[in-house]
Formats: C-alpha cells, sequence, structure tokens
C-alpha cells in the first residue's frame, strides 16, 4: 500500500499538465482519505499540501528552470586541481597565467570538436529514445482531438502527446526525423523534467502521417 502510495505522489509531483493534475490530485486525496490505511497521511496531504500546490507541483513550476552552478564548480576544480596542483593561489600573476593557459587548452579543444565532431550525452540520448521509438507497434497509437494516445513501452501509462510547435531551430534535434522537443508536448513525466531529452514517444508521433 505505503509504494503505490509513494508511485501515486511521484506521479502526482511530476505531472505537467495543469488540468491533468488536478484531475489526479482530486482522486489521490479521495482515496487516501477512503482507506482506513491512509486517511491519517491523507488529511496531513490536505491540510499541508492540497491547499498550497504552486509551491511544489512541476505544472505549476514549467517555467521556473532549473538553475545550478555546476559548469562553474567544474570550472573551478579543474582550475585549482590540474591547474594548480591542489595548492591555494596567492600571486596575482602566476593566476593569470594559469587562466591564460586554461582558455588556450579550451580553444584547442574546441578546434578539435569543431574538425573531429562530438557524439555529446544529450545527442547520445536521443538517438536511443528514436530507436526505442522504431519499436513501438502502430496499432496501439489511437488519434483523437487532442493529438495522440500513445502507450508508456515501460509501463502500463498512457500519454497524451500533441503538436504545440511545427517548426524550430534547436540544435538538440533527432538526425533521423528532424524533431526536437519544442516541437511535441506530451503529458508526462519524462518529457518535462528530462528538458532536452527529446521522448521516444514525440519522435514516434512525429514518423506517422
Amino acid at each position: 500500500m505505503y509504494v503505490y502510495v509513494y508511485k501515486q505522489l511521484r506521479t502526482l509531483l511530476q505531472e505537467t499538465d495543469i488540468n491533468v493534475f488536478n484531475v489526479m490530485c482530486h482522486n489521490l486525496l479521495s482515496s487516501l482519505l477512503s482507506n482506513h490505511d491512509t486517511i491519517e497521511f491523507g488529511l496531513y496531504f490536505q491540510n499541508y499540501y492540497a491547499n498550497n500546490t504552486k509551491a511544489w507541483a512541476y505544472c505549476c513550476r514549467i517555467n521556473s528552470g532549473i538553475n545550478t552552478n555546476m559548469f562553474i564548480e567544474r570550472m573551478h576544480r579543474t582550475l585549482k586541481y590540474i591547474y594548480l596542483g591542489g595548492k591555494v593561489n596567492k600571486c596575482l600573476d602566476k593566476a593569470i597565467n594559469v587562466l591564460m593557459k586554461f582558455v588556450r587548452d579550451k580553444l584547442f579543444d574546441k578546434l578539435i570538436v569543431i574538425n573531429k565532431g562530438k557524439l555529446t550525452t544529450k545527442i547520445k540520448i536521443i538517438r536511443n529514445r528514436h530507436k526505442v521509438s522504431q519499436k513501438l507497434d502502430c496499432k496501439s497509437v489511437l488519434q483523437t482531438d487532442m493529438g495522440w494516445q500513445v502507450p508508456s513501452c515501460f509501463s502500463h501509462g498512457i500519454y497524451i502527446v500533441e503538436e504545440r510547435q511545427p517548426s524550430c531551430s534547436c540544435k538538440l534535434i533527432c538526425t533521423d526525423c528532424q524533431v526536437c522537443f519544442h516541437r511535441l508536448h506530451m503529458s508526462g513525466f519524462q518529457y518535462k523534467m528530462e528538458h532536452v531529452q527529446t521522448c521516444s514517444f514525440s519522435l514516434y508521433i512525429s514518423e506517422r502521417p
């Protein structure tokens, strides 16, 4: 029971469609309050979370973005442990010299990427998802007024896929079908949270006539 409630809460948390979220939240709360084992948690959820969905629901925080300083921290670690050998620098001239070496190496790496090409992790994931989309059964996809109903190949869920932006200049596209994640919208966690990764269901839909 507790595992089931946890999965329902995670699905509710990660839902990005506001209308679907409201229905799911109402159904989940009714289910929690009607069960003797979960009624106490249901009351807690109703008092502290159900009335404050804007603070935690993904559907209310779509445009918030994910702001991190991971790249800055990585650059600082590279300068400190590779170029400075883990030592504290106190001389300004030495720091400038190290920064110039760092920039020189980055420019050299950029030239290598331009000439040889580089398969980034994001592009690799997009290609893998394209392969997954080719294994989906055409008969299992239903076209509706809202778009397409596509069954998940990893669970028993149903995803609603609709076309939002026909044309886009995004560089993170699938080279086989020329589709990026901006073109199609899918109700579910996988599409919005993995923002730069094109969903395999969306790729599958884009290949249909």
